[in-house]
């Protein structure tokens, strides 16, 4: 089989992403040059992408900021089902609505001392990803009640949700949580007032 750089077969992207640094920088970046190459990279992503991690510091957030590499995220992973954002303090609500609203098929995401996140992305996350199974929101301060109940009664298949040092949490997220998402098998609440 003859390959074209003009026209790129996928079996050809796995190799050369992998003998990267920075596959999901480049796929990116590559995904860019025309249709054939955008079709190609869509291809690995669909067969090799389904997590991202992200963090601030990291080689895709320092490509143009979180704000930026979330941008890349919604554009080139409409199918994710998982993505880390521990960390991320430049982390915004409307990056994070938007990704929700782009990635609904969404089942792990992990939001940990993600501290400027509020009850308004978690709304929208909520709205947007009722696959959720798997939700970090240890140390997100500013998520109270509001965020909970509405994770409570859009994601009825969570597993796990983590609470542990969010301080705004009251019994009425508990009993949320007990009446819509019935497959919940694990909650952490460590250091909460609940």
């Amino acid at each position: 089989m003859s390959t074209s750089w003009h026209e790129p077969a996928p079996a050809v992207i796995a190799p050369l992403l992998q003998q990267t640094q920075q596959p999901w920088y480049w796929a990116a970046r590559l995904a860019q040059i025309s249709r054939a190459w955008n079709a190609a990279i869509n291809t690995w992503r669909r067969g090799e992408g389904k997590v991202v991690l992200l963090w601030d510091g990291g080689d895709v957030a320092l490509w143009r900021g979180v704000d930026g590499a979330l941008r890349m995220v919604q554009r080139l992973c409409p199918r994710l089902h998982s993505l880390d954002l521990r960390r991320c303090r430049g982390l915004t609500n409307s990056s994070l609505a938007a990704v929700a609203r782009a990635c609904p098929e969404l089942q792990w995401l992990k939001l940990s001392k993600c501290r400027s996140v509020t009850d308004k992305s978690i709304v929208v996350l909520a709205e947007h990803c009722p696959q959720l199974t798997n939700l970090n929101l240890c140390d997100c301060r500013r998520v109270s009640d509001v965020g909970v109940k509405a994770i409570a009664r859009g994601c009825p298949r969570l597993e796990r949700l983590n609470l542990s040092f969010c301080d705004r949490i009251t019994g009425a997220s508990l009993d949320a949580l007990g009446r819509h998402c019935s497959r919940l098998a694990s909650l952490k609440l460590w250091a909460c007032s609940a």
